[in-house]
């Protein structure tokens, strides 16, 4: 958690920040007349330099303000009567909850937190590819969302407990796990497809897109936690004979596609598992 207040809301004495009867640690912001702001970074109630918004990918010294409304509003972001390039800062009730980088009024990227200091949501600048994230209220990092333009591109969900409860892979996302990593910000969870088999898995598991085949569900059906899924989704999914016997748990799967393979992945796995409760597109077989 980091504190992000504006200095209207801090205590100025004996040259040191306090805030909340505390000494101030975190991001301070001096907002002048004009709404212009000066952000910096805080340590023990002494300014140790200058914050650089999470939301730019350069330091080309953009101009910074506050917002007054309209990051909430999403409208056209102004500042002098102009459409407005640089950082802009959100507050309320002294602190800082939103913070955007804008190009001539339109936002390009931006972080959202809660009143404890805690992400709530992330998308941050990357030469590479786009990768946004959104965290539950206890802190823990709920999705993770990976895209490019015309390349792979995929998600991983978790619930509060950090638990995964779905994967999303096109286009090659699992292949290029390592890749990402390196290039990701720090919240992305994997640093490779060896750490996905070494998840501990939610109650209900969803699988989708066309990088989930038989060879990648045969590399998690070892994870000792695939006994807890009690409910399988699979959508798109490039899966022709998958194996179930260690999901000893599992009551119910539910295939969904847009072609006929998914009719064919669930009439397998209703003559493979004749108990099973297996839905095709919300159909019981």
């Amino acid at each position: 958690m980091t504190v992000r207040i504006s200095l209207k809301s801090a205590m100025l004495v004996g040259g040191r920040y306090h805030y909340q009867g505390k000494l101030l640690s975190g991001v301070g912001f001096a907002i002048d007349q004009q709404g212009s702001v000066a952000a910096s970074l805080i340590e023990d109630g002494l300014v140790v330099g200058r914050y650089r918004s999470i939301c730019v990918a350069d330091d080309r010294g953009y101009p910074q303000i506050d917002a007054r409304g309209q990051l909430l509003d999403y409208q056209l972001i102004t500042y002098q009567g102009d459409p407005y390039t640089g950082v802009a800062y959100e507050f309320i009730g002294g602190q800082c909850g939103i913070e955007a980088f804008v190009r001539n009024g339109v936002i390009w990227n931006q972080a959202h937190w809660s009143n404890e200091g805690r992400f709530i949501y992330l998308d941050i600048p990357n030469e590479e590819f786009g990768e946004a994230y959104h965290w539950h209220p206890n802190g823990r990092l709920k999705t993770a969302n990976i895209s490019t333009n015309s390349g792979f591109f995929g998600s991983i969900g978790f619930d509060e407990h950090a638990r995964m409860n779905h994967l999303s892979g096109y286009k090659g996302f699992l292949k290029s796990v390592e890749y990402i990593s390196s290039k990701a910000a720090p919240f992305f969870p994997f640093e490779s497809t060896a750490d996905i088999d070494q998840m501990t898995f939610a109650c209900k598991l969803r699988l989708s897109g066309g990088d989930v085949d038989d060879v990648f569900f045969e590399s998690i059906s070892h994870n000792k936690s695939i006994g807890r899924v009690i409910s399988l989704h699979l959508n798109s999914v490039q899966m022709t004979s998958p194996d179930l016997r260690r999901f000893v748990s599992l009551e119910e799967v539910h295939v969904q596609s847009t072609d006929h393979s998914g009719i064919s992945l669930a009439t397998y796995l209703k003559q493979a598992y004749p108990t099973m409760r297996v839905l095709a597109d919300r159909i019981k077989l």
